[in-house]
């Protein structure tokens, strides 16, 4: 439901970069491959490469990318481990963070279940963080702030790693 949200929340034009896993459903493909979404390989380091190459060019050229750095969801509550390469992109081109929390799609729509309940959704849009520089280590900086930046405003403690 988190996308679905973003995708309605965000200023036009924007795009999301999502796990190539999602495009496994082909109807599901199909509408995201038509609105705009790209679909990286989280786990193919050839094909990672060239889909990191393709979204720093498109944020140099003003493309606005949402992604997920979590990578995926569970179902006890807990701020994951957040993947590099949202920060690795956005650290080679030079382009702010914007952190955003989205309070409450954990009671409306549980993990493993396809119908959502009623409940309260609530954004929440942080200040904008921007990379020290474009190597590993600036990436590293901008993922631990965008990190504690969220933290700061979720209702949930930070998961376990398992």
């Amino acid at each position: 439901i988190d996308g679905v949200l973003l995708f309605a929340y965000l200023p036009q034009p924007h795009s999301f970069a999502i796990k190539v896993e999602i495009a496994a459903f082909a109807p599901l493909r199909f509408f995201l491959t038509r609105i705009g979404m790209r679909f990286v390989d989280r786990f193919d380091a050839h094909k990672n490469v060239t889909q990191t190459r393709r979204l720093i060019e498109l944020l140099r050229r003003g493309t606005r990318l949402a992604f997920f750095p979590e990578g995926t969801f569970q179902r006890e509550p807990g701020l994951l481990p957040f993947r590099l390469g949202a920060f690795r992109v956005a650290s080679i081109a030079q382009v702010p963070v914007i952190p955003l929390v989205i309070r409450g799609s954990r009671e409306v729509l549980p993990a493993g279940s396809w119908l959502p309940r009623l409940g309260k959704l609530e954004i929440v849009v942080t200040p904008a963080l921007h990379p020290t520089g474009n190597d590993g280590e600036a990436a590293e900086s901008l993922r631990q702030a965008v990190r504690v930046a969220m933290l700061t405003e979720l209702d949930e403690a930070q998961a376990e790693i398992t």
